[in-house]
């Protein structure tokens, strides 16, 4: 590659990112972790690091951790009869100490176990820690009660009518054996019928004879 002017010029490359994800190695490639092939949760899953735009970043020793990720697959609910036909939702960590965290205060608060509220300042910043306490709170209810009635009910809506539809297709095929039954039973009422009438008709014949000996 050259310059502008034509001059040439080196460049010099950079290093791949290298690290875990979710504690299993991955392959990196310039800024992206790519999960190997065979891991447990993070196979083919890649996780791209993006530091300060315009802003260096201090050369740091090898094997120092950057960052942290974690992999949550959170609740599994199975919703059909085949093998891993299931949905999943996840479900952020709702304690204290978890809540409204990085929420810019004076007071030093961490999150909303931190909360102290004799002071002035302390009161103000405790108020707008809860009100984002209440707005994470509120968030989680919001996606909890999406995916219960647009995933769970909408499929349990899906499942009840496939129940009907095989209780109704079992009625037909007792209905349809019903009917062979009862054309069975009709065949056997008539055969027997006709093998009666035809001994009644045996028997009936040595009485005729003897009348017509009888009127000569």
């Amino acid at each position: 590659m050259s310059r502008p002017t034509g001059d040439p010029s080196i460049i010099k490359n950079g290093s791949d990112v290298s690290g875990l994800i979710n504690g299993e190695s991955a392959i990196g490639r310039g800024q992206e972790l790519t999960g190997r092939r065979g891991n447990a949760t993070t196979e083919g899953l890649t996780v791209r690091w993006k530091g300060a735009q315009g802003v260096a970043i201090a050369p740091k020793p090898n094997g120092t951790a950057v960052g942290k990720i974690s992999i949550r697959e959170g609740f599994r609910f199975q919703v059909g009869a085949n093998p891993d036909q299931a949905v999943s939702v996840a479900m952020g960590n709702m304690s204290s100490s978890q809540l409204a965290r990085g929420v810019k205060n004076e007071s030093g608060f961490q999150s909303l176990a931190d909360l102290d509220v004799r002071s002035t300042t302390g009161a103000n910043d405790a108020i707008r820690v809860v009100d984002e306490a209440i707005n994470q709170v509120a968030t989680t209810r919001g996606s909890l009660g999406a995916f219960q009635r647009n995933t769970l009910e909408s499929n349990l809506t899906s499942l009840r009518i496939a129940s009907e539809n095989m209780t109704s297709a079992e009625s037909t095929i007792r209905d349809a054996d019903m009917a062979k039954e009862l054309a069975t039973f009709t065949r056997n009422q008539i055969m027997t019928q006709s093998a009666m009438a035809q001994l009644a008709q045996a028997n009936a014949m040595p009485q005729n004879v003897l009348r017509l000996l009888a009127n000569q």
